[in-house]
């Protein structure tokens, strides 16, 4: 039996899979990673809904030079500056925690030779690869390659009455993989956008 790997019978004739101690830890490195990666988006249009009611307009700004664009519309209102200087140190407090699980899930990853194989694959970054990893844990569990279906990263053929359309990346299982492999496929068609980038696929990954 793998190392960690324990099936525990709560009913006759069920087995539960146990994951691994391993299995968890990176389970819960990517789940903190996506909690502090949704709340950056909601403090950012918290502050701009704020500003849009005092009749100041953000408009386009990029990530970096948002707290710059912040503080230059919020210069000379005294009472507004003391509520968005809170808002804008909890952003840069979420944003800091955020990049630290980001480097240290990039760095599970790649010191990894199984997510090294997936990452082979289009689309198929750190993140997908690692959720991928800690949901299957040990494949000697599986009697059959077909009994993993529910852990699926396999492509699906596509048919149409036109005829065969590209192969995409299955989207079947737990709503936590789901949603890294709709990242992945955002990224296989945008290579800009690769899953790697910290804040990529926003809507595809809150699931």
């Amino acid at each position: 039996m793998h190392e960690g790997s324990r099936n525990c019978s709560a009913w006759d004739g069920i087995v539960v899979h146990a994951k691994s101690s391993p299995a968890q830890e990176t389970r819960a490195l990517l789940v903190g990673r996506k909690l502090l990666q949704s709340k950056l988006p909601d403090v950012e249009l918290s502050i701009r809904g704020i500003l849009r009611g005092h009749g100041l307009k953000v408009g386009e700004v990029s990530r970096g030079g948002f707290e710059a664009r912040i503080r230059e519309l919020i210069a000379g209102h005294s009472t507004l500056s003391m509520v968005i200087d809170a808002m804008l140190t909890a952003r840069a407090a979420l944003w800091g925690e955020f990049t630290k699980l980001h480097r240290e899930m990039l760095r599970i990853a790649r010191a990894d030779k199984v997510c090294q194989r997936l990452m082979s694959a289009p689309g198929v970054g750190a993140l997908v690869a690692l959720t991928y990893r800690s949901a299957v844990d040990d494949p000697a569990r599986f009697e059959k390659s077909s009994t993993v279906g529910a852990y699926s990263l396999t492509s699906v053929l596509s048919c149409s009455k036109v005829g065969l359309k590209q192969p995409i990346l299955s989207t079947r299982g737990t709503p936590c993989k789901s949603a890294a492999t709709i990242a992945a496929k955002a990224a296989s068609f945008n290579p800009k956008r690769q899953a790697l980038g910290p804040l990529v696929s926003q809507r595809a990954v809150r699931g």
